[in-house]
């Protein structure tokens, strides 16, 4: 027997036991796969980071010594994971220009295929990509690049003018 009308229904009443921020759970998830795909050197204690960067520079095998902070730590990680993400962002730029070359000389953008074949071949009925949303995505890696080198830039200079103060000395 119901005892509620429809008018006294809400379409939006939500069990409280539900209630997600799923633009907070896409900001996680986004961390999440940042994190698992970040090279090695980059999820590495602050010990060994020192340790590898005393290995890898054979004019200054010292220079974990001098990352005696926090703060000088943190300074030099940033400037590697900036480094990283150019590179990771450059090879971005490659593999979309090969696209967009292949694209271009084939002639290969979106196409559809019939139901049939689709069915036929367990396959959704287009594939490829439309040219423009290729020309968006190289715009948006050029847009990241030009921001990879600015933040890089800005780490640089930091470092350099923080070395200056740093005991014992380090020679880049």
């Amino acid at each position: 027997n119901i005892s509620q009308s429809l008018s006294q229904l809400s379409i939006s009443q939500r069990n409280p036991k539900k209630t997600k921020s799923t633009s907070q759970n896409n900001l996680s998830e986004q961390n999440d796969l940042q994190q698992r795909f970040k090279p090695h050197y980059l999820r590495v204690s602050d010990k060994i980071l020192k340790r590898m960067l005393s290995n890898t520079t054979e004019d200054n095998p010292n220079i974990g010594k001098c990352l005696d902070t926090t703060e000088k730590v943190q300074l030099v990680r940033q400037v590697i994971e900036a480094t990283n993400n150019l590179y990771y962002y450059g090879l971005q730029r490659q593999l979309w220009q090969e696209y967009y070359n292949m694209g271009m000389k084939e002639d290969v953008w979106e196409r559809k295929i019939t139901k049939s074949a689709a069915k036929q071949h367990r396959t959704c009925r287009s594939y490829g990509l439309p040219k423009h949303i290729v020309e968006e995505r190289q715009k948006a890696i050029r847009q990241r690049i030009q921001h990879g080198i600015n933040e890089l830039q800005k780490y640089t200079i930091q470092l350099q003018n923080d070395l200056q103060q740093w005991q014992p000395s380090v020679d880049l």
